[in-house]
């Protein structure tokens, strides 16, 4: 038979060629990918970054700014405190102290007009007769709610049966703080 001689260490040099071969390739794509990272995508994700942003503040509101002058803002701050104070004013306690003094049978309200300002109220109203506005003119300057009460006008109407008596006053608002 035969003898079978293997020599396992003239091929470990080859093999060792071989991979120092595959290492320098691979360092070499990689260098070459890295290139082409640094030459190409980067520039390309910076200038999409930057259409972005640029799109994003087209988009965005411009900020607010005031084109009113400080004494028109003043002027404008001015009436809305007044608008204000109208709003908060007590009106259940205006109309609550105004039916207490109104006999619901004999008066109707046509219109009550407060100006907060000036802290008076101007009431026109239609009762039945000229007693019943005569009441009501009485039980307003016995409230403690009101004063300066004066009947400004009346008219009776004789052109409706029952004669209706329609009638203007103003008065103090004590209610105004």
């Amino acid at each position: 038979m035969k003898r079978l001689h293997l020599d396992f260490v003239a091929q470990a040099g080859r093999v060792q060629a071989l991979r120092w071969t595959a290492l320098g390739i691979g360092i070499v794509t990689l260098a070459i990918v890295a290139a082409y990272y640094q030459l190409k995508v980067v520039p390309h994700s910076q200038q999409l970054n930057q259409e972005f942003a640029r799109q994003q503040a087209a988009l965005a509101p411009p900020p607010a700014r005031s084109t009113m002058k400080p004494e028109e803002l003043t002027a404008a701050w001015g009436r809305a405190q007044a608008i204000s104070d109208q709003l908060n004013l007590p009106w259940s306690r205006l109309f609550a102290s105004m039916g207490q003094t109104a006999s619901n049978e004999t008066l109707a309200f046509l219109s009550i007009e407060p100006d907060a300002v000036k802290g008076k109220i101007l009431v026109v109203a239609e009762a039945r007769d000229f007693d019943a506005m005569l009441k009501f003119f009485q039980a307003m300057q016995a409230s403690d709610d009101f004063s300066e009460v004066t009947l400004q006008s009346h008219l009776i109407n004789h052109t409706v049966a029952e004669n209706p008596v329609r009638f203007r006053l103003s008065a103090r608002w004590k209610l105004i703080p």
